[in-house]
């Protein structure tokens, strides 16, 4: 049996109402999630290894951060007993050819000649199984929370969420209510309900392991419209189980990072230098002072620092242990609670007010010690209601379609899609308009027109259209990251036009001839080239001659 996500599309910017459940969606691969990643997305060890028991899982679910503990919950899961019957929802077609949703009663059972399913909380059922069916519990873990959030959630997104929470039997023919009611109610029966949902995932997939492991090859697969090269039989099995590469593996990767995997970067030593009082980072053949942010930054714990030796104090003496890195590919990363975060984009340094002179070069030896964290990003789109925001060190900022082309420069190409938790716990600011005042500086008024920002006068702004008096207040940094242009005028001419110059008054765009140009004493440096969409919205009134 094939067992398929709860989504039909690879692109997913909301939540559906007809449950579609997928939790995360990215739309390329991320840095950190190209080749050596996906190759093998956890070790055949990993995979099977039992190491979890129910008081390990009890308090995994009751740790979780994201949604639950901004609502102030833990996870649904935590203390979820799997009652004996439930009702679990199904979609369908009708003989009209109509989509419908019924539901079914389903005893919590696998079948009659084993254990009943009921009566059981879920950490002790998915410690009962990973033990009977030799597969890890983290990957169960992991995999609840890429179909439905149920880890990260107080309570089950919708019905469908909580009985499908696996969505284990839900495939591409149910999601697309390809299936008769019959056929979809017998689907239901036999897999619906959370307890059958993890019973019968956890076998299925040490199953598909099991294929995998006895015949396995390194070898492409198709996946999601790319060729992914399995190199091991556990990624070959969670590929079978979820055959999407972005909308599925990338998030069951990143999830495993985030909760799992081990912070294998060592140093040599943390030293201190009673003397000095200094803390020094003993590796590369090198003494690193260490910074406030870099101890942090690293996951460094004060109870590995030991005095400093002789011949440690001897050693060459590098730069201050920063949490900026630079690996031999010219990637640079940030040091983030022991993982590295790959930045996307140059502005990022400027956007979150990082110096170039604190990115250190460290070897790929090192670098490949720390596991990799979620991209840095500065485009985001948040699981959610498709809303793009740029973000920034402490604010979001919602940004409109008009403002990336011809306003602030974006490119919709720069966006990432990441999950919600990642930036819900950031300040929401302003939706960002091409006319903007900088939060607690002078008040002056910009005017934001392919990339650059332009002061603007209240006259200049009222030729223009623009209220002056009712403008959202941006961080100034947003406004200094930018290309510094010179005073708005009311005279312009379009990027890309035939050289037409217009003048700007009562709302409207005026053609002007040379003569009349002369006439009225401008010059050339009054022009400003515009492209944004508040020219394009102007009116065009009669030639002045």
């Amino acid at each position: 049996m094939r067992r398929l996500l709860l989504c039909t599309t690879a692109l997913v910017l909301s939540l559906l109402s007809v449950g579609h459940v997928l939790a995360y969606s990215v739309s390329s691969p991320a840095p950190g999630f190209g080749p050596d990643q996906y190759q093998n997305l956890i070790t055949n060890t990993q995979f099977t290894s039992v190491d979890m028991v129910e008081a390990d899982i009890t308090a995994f679910l009751k740790k979780q951060s994201g949604w639950a503990a901004r609502d102030g919950g833990v996870s649904w899961l935590s203390d979820y007993v799997i009652p004996e019957y439930q009702t679990v929802p199904y979609k369908y077609t009708d003989g009209s050819g109509t989509c419908q949703w019924s539901t079914v009663s389903v005893h919590q059972y696998i079948d009659s000649a084993s254990e009943a399913l009921f009566g059981s909380n879920v950490a002790a059922l998915i410690a009962r199984k990973s033990a009977q069916k030799g597969i890890a519990a983290e990957v169960i873990l992991a995999t609840l929370e890429k179909e439905s959030t149920a880890i990260t959630r107080p309570s089950p997104q919708s019905d469908a969420t909580e009985m499908w929470v696996l969505g284990y039997g839900w495939n591409d023919t149910m999601a697309s209510c390809g299936y008769n009611q019959a056929q979809a109610q017998q689907r239901a029966h036999d897999w619906g309900g959370v307890g059958q949902q993890i019973a019968y995932a956890m076998n299925g997939l040490r199953n598909l392991y099991n294929t995998y492991a006895s015949t396995f090859s390194n070898g492409f697969v198709s996946s999601d419209g790319a060729q992914v090269y399995a190199q091991n039989a556990a990624t070959r099995a969670l590929f079978a189980y979820t055959p999407y590469v972005y909308n599925g593996n990338y998030n069951f990767w990143f999830l495993m990072q985030k909760w799992f995997a081990p912070t294998t970067y060592k140093p040599v030593a943390l030293t201190l230098d009673a003397t000095t009082g200094t803390v020094y980072v003993i590796d590369e053949g090198q003494k690193w002072p260490v910074t406030g942010p870099g101890f942090v930054g690293w996951n460094f714990n004060w109870n590995d620092v030991v005095p400093i030796t002789s011949i440690q104090l001897a050693l060459p003496t590098g730069n201050y242990w920063t949490n900026l890195t630079l690996g031999s590919d010219g990637t640079v990363y940030y040091i983030d609670n022991g993982h590295r975060r790959p930045l996307t984009s140059a502005r990022l340094m400027d956007r979150y007010h990082f110096n170039w002179a604190d990115v250190q070069m460290k070897s790929d030896a090192l670098l490949s010690r720390v596991p990799y964290g979620l991209p840095m990003h500065e485009l985001v789109l948040p699981t959610g209601d498709g809303t793009v925001f740029l973000a920034t060190a402490s604010t979001l900022y919602p940004v409109s379609g008009n403002m990336f082309n011809n306003s602030w420069g974006f490119a919709w190409s720069d966006t990432a899609k990441v999950p919600a938790y990642v930036v819900y716990n950031l300040a929401k600011g302003p939706l960002l308009n091409n006319v903007v005042v900088a939060d607690g500086g002078d008040g002056s008024a910009y005017f934001i027109d392919n990339g650059t920002t332009y002061p603007l006068s209240a006259a200049v702004g009222a030729a223009w259209g623009m209220n002056l008096s009712n403008i959202e207040k941006v961080g100034p940094a947003l406004i200094a990251d930018l290309k510094q242009g010179a005073p708005m005028t009311t005279l312009a001419m379009p990027l890309g036009g035939d050289g037409t110059v217009y003048l700007i008054k009562n709302q409207t765009k005026y053609p002007v001839s040379g003569t009349y140009f002369n006439k009225q004493g401008f010059k050339g440096a009054d022009i400003r080239t515009v492209s944004g969409v508040q020219f394009d919205s102007l009116p065009t009134g009669s030639a002045l001659r």
